[in-house]
């Protein structure tokens, strides 16, 4: 019979030390900075070194600038008149595109300015909000992407001078809140 340094304690509930344990704990601790990495490696990673006291910002594509936002600036861009007339067209083909888009996104908005409205006597959880503003989420996203894509064709039509100084404007007005297109 095995002698148990604790009398109160059946021998059968010792762990035996033997190879097998050995090659178990081994593994473990060689690959475990492997499987931390890996389950890790599926969140995103967000930088909170430059965050005093706010979240870091997700990172997010540059805006692209609105089309009649370069031509309420041919002057100043320096167009030429082949430019502007190309540029016309794809604004033009740009309106009949995103129509639809920017009227849902208008009345997704203002629904969800009125839930919010009501929603403000009562408090309203994060997950809630989220929910509220998916739709108007989703659309802006929809018409960030569209307006990338108008820009690549836009920057194609630019010379690079033109394009660098539209896109160096517009970044400022962006970062400043005061970006605004003429009403379409």
């Amino acid at each position: 019979m095995l002698r148990s340094p604790c009398r109160s304690v059946s021998p059968s509930l010792f762990l035996r030390f033997g190879p097998g344990l050995a090659l178990a704990i081994g593994a473990v601790i060689l690959l475990w900075p492997r499987f931390r990495d890996g389950i890790q490696g599926d969140r995103p990673h967000i930088d909170r070194r430059h965050a005093q006291g706010a979240p870091a910002a997700l990172a997010v594509p540059p805006a692209a600038p609105e089309l009649g936002w370069i031509l309420a600036r041919h002057d100043a861009l320096h167009l030429a008149p082949a430019q502007l007339d190309k540029l016309r067209r794809l604004k033009s083909r740009w309106d009949q595109d995103t129509g639809a888009l920017r009227e849902a996104l208008e009345r997704a908005s203002a629904e969800f300015d009125r839930e919010m409205a009501s929603a403000q006597a009562s408090k309203t959880s994060l997950q809630d909000l989220r929910e509220r503003a998916g739709p108007v989420s989703e659309l802006s996203r929809r018409l960030a992407d569209l307006r990338r894509a108008y820009w690549g064709e836009a920057a194609q039509i630019l010379t690079t001078a033109q394009r660098q100084e539209a896109e160096e404007t517009w970044a400022r007005g962006v970062t400043r809140g005061r970006q605004t297109s003429p009403a379409p």
